[in-house]
């Protein structure tokens, strides 16, 4: 029984460190964003058989969850390519240590990013169906006659195709923009590389030039006494 105590202590102890590094790890990215993230409530209150409030409700956290998404988008291109992209073609970006470019990229990265993201669609797309399983309830519950059944039932089939392309579209949109962050920081890494290149391209061009303008001084023909008659 001791060691079953300690055993379970120790994994306590271990998920508590692990959830403060994951805190202290937090992406600066994320943390700009955090204002942004949505919040839904637990219980979902909508008048019976209005589905004006649930088209309402559906289109508040629709533009909660897209905006906090464009919000974590535009900072992760912010921190890679930073406030000025043109800034990328001036020099001083050229032949950066390997340090500096993780430096540059680590609030960026997709190993940071994607858990708190998915988090925050897996929410969106519960807190979606519970509002349709809501209305259907909702609708039953006023149904008297066959045919109010039939137009109940066709609505809220209507409702659940608009939820379910609406989660389809949204872990896509997911996709693409992790993938694009991704083809973003490589970009990014190349053009350093490159640059790095054509610095030190250049830097031979002159040392040739140089070497040229030391050649051009020296006769062609050197006469030694192996040349007189």
């Amino acid at each position: 029984m001791k060691k079953f105590l300690i055993l379970i202590t120790g994994i306590l102890l271990i998920l508590t460190l692990n959830i403060a590094h994951a805190e202290e790890q937090e992406s600066a990215v994320l943390k700009k964003c955090k204002s942004q993230l949505p919040s839904y409530p637990t219980v979902i209150e909508l008048e019976p058989n209005t589905h004006l409030e649930f088209r309402l409700e559906f289109e508040r956290a629709r533009n909660q969850y897209h905006d906090y998404m464009n919000c974590v988008f535009e900072e992760a291109t912010v921190d890679i390519l930073g406030e000025d992209p043109k800034a990328l073609l001036k020099p001083d970006t050229a032949c950066q240590s390997e340090k500096k470019l993780v430096d540059v990229l680590k609030n960026s990265s997709p190993e940071t990013l994607l858990q708190p993201l998915l988090k925050a669609y897996h929410d969106y797309a519960g807190y979606l169906n519970r509002l349709v399983i809501q209305v259907s309830a909702n609708s039953e519950s006023n149904v008297t006659t066959i045919r109010d059944f039939d137009l109940a039932f066709q609505r809220i089939q209507q409702l659940r195709v608009l939820v379910e392309d609406e989660i389809q579209n949204g872990i896509v949109a997911l996709d693409a923009a992790l993938n694009t962050i991704k083809e973003m920081r490589q970009a990014y890494v190349m053009h350093v590389h490159f640059q790095c290149m054509l610095k030190n391209l250049e830097v031979y061009r002159q040392m040739m030039g140089h070497l040229r303008s030391v050649v051009t001084i020296i006769p062609d023909v050197i006469i030694d006494c192996s040349m007189h008659k």
